[in-house]
């Protein structure tokens, strides 16, 4: 029992790392709440502002891609999968997907309706922190 309590934590560690949702200098959001993330990165919010919102996603591998999932979505892989697969008769697509938070942090200083979740290290002044979850 201690064992499997000790994987248990480790995990949680794991996929617990600090993050950032971010999105462009330009951008008019200042801030969102898990509430306005989910509705945005389940698709059901396309628009703030009038400006069209553009959700990143990390890799399906990706520890922080979890974490965020886990937080903000409160749904795991099988609950997505099955969420799109809904949403997909419905001509709803999920967010685009980045191979590298490299990536994200390019296509948001590019797009001023971009949003992704980033390690907290990895934030400069290039972009614009718009949320702060993961552990502090």
């Amino acid at each position: 029992m201690k064992i499997l309590y000790l994987i248990i934590i480790s995990t949680i560690f794991i996929y617990s790392e600090e993050y950032v949702v971010i999105t462009n200098q330009k951008s008019t959001i200042s801030s969102l709440t898990k509430r306005e993330l989910k509705s945005i990165y389940l698709r059901k919010k396309r628009y703030y502002g009038g400006i069209k919102l553009i959700p990143l996603n990390l890799s399906l591998e990706d520890n922080l891609r979890k974490s965020f999932q886990s937080d903000i979505l409160q749904m795991n892989f099988t609950q997505l999968e099955t969420y799109w697969m809904k949403q997909h008769y419905k001509g709803h697509r999920p967010p685009y997907q980045v191979k590298s938070t490299k990536g994200a942090i390019l296509f948001v200083k590019k797009r001023v309706g971009a949003l992704a979740y980033i390690p907290y290290r990895y934030v400069d002044s290039s972009v614009k922190v718009i949320y702060r979850g993961g552990k502090p």
